[in-house]
């Protein structure tokens, strides 16, 4: 029997640690979220649930010994300066409130709602996801129950920073230039029949760094589906067997044989 070795992260300087969390308050982060000195926090909130934003404020600035603050992330301390308020009346309508926000200003929502608005999450999620914009959604209960705020908010942070392009940490691995090749696949139905393919391919290196997510097809046929996913995944292995000595790919069970059987051949042709 092989005993697994122990895990270790790498930090800022090469720092190692084998804790995420230890590793993040004893070392700065990997690689530092781009342009925060300019950033702006703003709270997507209906203006009865105020308290509950400066509570998450007041946690986030380090007010648990959980949590030193998002400082020890290298993001700005939370401040009248840099925080704003986005009030909304209710929660089927925010879009407009949106729009009012200039696209010159680089900024981070966070929405606080109660955990039974899921059609208001969804709403907000694909709308953010289509302009671009970071966010952030914490649920009021979270909030407020202090004990679960207390070890939550480390988290939420975390979660905070990446999303504005920081990179915490990476994992330290033995197999060094190891490219990972994730591939995901979906259809669209109407009626009985398929009427568009899809696929997408999520690259990132054994350490866990994110590289890009690279679309595979859009199509409407299976023939031009599947020719196109060769021809994107030749990219790939084009653009990247200079660089990495390994590339794995993920394939879930649930992708058609018919578009493995392709991956196959493709690798078979790249030997």
């Amino acid at each position: 029997l092989k005993e697994l070795k122990t895990k270790n992260y790498i930090f800022r300087n090469n720092n190692i640690s084998n804790s995420q969390f230890n590793g993040l308050m004893q070392h700065e982060v990997f690689q530092p979220a781009p342009n925060t000195n300019q950033l702006t926090y703003i709270y997507l909130i209906k203006d009865d649930k105020k308290q509950y934003a400066n509570d998450l404020i007041k946690a986030l600035n380090g007010e648990f010994p959980t949590f030193k603050g998002v400082n020890k992330l290298g993001l700005p301390k939370q401040t009248n300066d840099n925080t704003r308020a986005l009030i909304i009346e209710d929660y089927n309508n925010f879009k407009d409130k949106l729009e009012e926000i200039s696209s010159n200003i680089n900024f981070i929502i966070i929405s606080i709602f109660p955990s039974k608005e899921e059609k208001f999450y969804y709403e907000l999620k694909n709308y953010c996801l289509n302009k671009n914009i970071p966010l952030q959604t914490i649920h009021i209960e979270t909030i407020a129950d202090e004990n679960k705020l207390k070890w939550s908010v480390s988290g939420i942070a975390l979660q905070m920073f990446t999303k504005l392009g920081g990179v915490p940490w990476l994992v330290k691995t033995e197999n060094n230039n190891c490219l990972i090749v994730g591939i995901a696949q979906s259809i669209e139905r109407t009626g009985e029949n398929i009427s568009r393919f899809f696929a997408y391919s999520v690259l990132l290196e054994a350490s866990g760094k994110f590289l890009k997510i690279e679309p595979l097809a859009d199509e409407k046929t299976k023939n031009d589906f599947l020719k196109a996913v060769v021809d994107n995944i030749k990219k790939i292995l084009e653009e990247n067997k200079n660089y990495y000595h390994k590339i794995i790919f993920h394939v879930p069970v649930k992708i058609r044989k018919g578009t493995v059987k392709k991956i196959e051949e493709i690798l078979r042709e790249f030997q």
